[in-house]
C-alpha cells in the first residue's frame, strides 16, 4: 500500500472528472481519494463526481502491483 497526501487550494479548469477517472482506470492497482467527505474510488464515475477536491486534504491510496506510479499519477494531476 502506498499513500500521498496532496492539498488542493483551488479547483482549476483542468480539473476533469472523466479525465481523472479515465486516468485511474489505466492502472490495475485499486485507487482511493479520501478527504473530510469520506473515501472515493477513483476508477468511479459517481464516486468522483461526489468529490470535493477542496474539502480539506486529500489522502491517495493505492493498493496493487502499480500502486506508487499510480498514485504519483493521480497526485500530479490533481495538482497540475
Amino acid at each position: 500500500m502506498y499513500t500521498r497526501s496532496v492539498t488542493i487550494r483551488k479547483v482549476s479548469q483542468s480539473y476533469d472528472i472523466p479525465e481523472l477517472v479515465q486516468l485511474a482506470c489505466s492502472f490495475k492497482s485499486v485507487l482511493k481519494i479520501r478527504n473530510n467527505e469520506g473515501e472515493f474510488n477513483a476508477k468511479s464515475i459517481m464516486g468522483m463526481m461526489s468529490l470535493d477536491p477542496t474539502d480539506g486534504p486529500l489522502c491517495i491510496t493505492g493498493s496493487g502491483e502499480d500502486e506508487k506510479d499510480a498514485v504519483d499519477s493521480i497526485a500530479a494531476f490533481l495538482t497540475r
